[in-house]
């Protein structure tokens, strides 16, 4: 019994072997095949589909447009934010200094002046 099992363990293995040798030809009897077609499409937009290409460069110079425009948005929204902030900045110096005159007059000396100024700062 265990020589008819061996054997039929080499005729799987043997099959095995012949199934993925048939797998292999007949993947690269596929690929063969695609390349001709690609071979073949290639050949009919050289010998005369010229406008399918102009068409895909078009879009490509559209995609490009558009990526510049895209460009320059984003450098305009950035350039008004950075003057918003600048705006800002300013105002808010403008306020620290009209929020401190009134104490230098009210209390009248330099040491008060400067216990405001650092309380502010803080």
């Amino acid at each position: 019994m265990c020589l008819a099992y061996r054997k039929v363990e080499q005729v799987a293995e043997k099959v095995d072997s012949l199934k993925e040798s048939l797998d292999k030809h007949l993947f690269r009897q596929q690929k063969r095949m695609l390349e001709v077609k690609e071979r073949a499409d290639l050949l009919a937009r050289a010998n005369g589909d010229s406008a399918h290409v102009l068409r895909i460069f078009d879009e490509e110079a559209q995609a490009m447009e558009s990526a510049r425009n895209s460009s320059i948005m984003l450098e305009e929204a950035y350039a008004t934010g950075v003057a918003v902030l600048s705006k800002y900045s300013e105002q808010r110096d403008r306020l620290k200094v009209t929020q401190f005159f009134p104490n230098i007059f009210i209390y009248g000396n330099y040491v008060d002046y400067d216990d405001q100024a650092s309380a502010f700062d803080s």
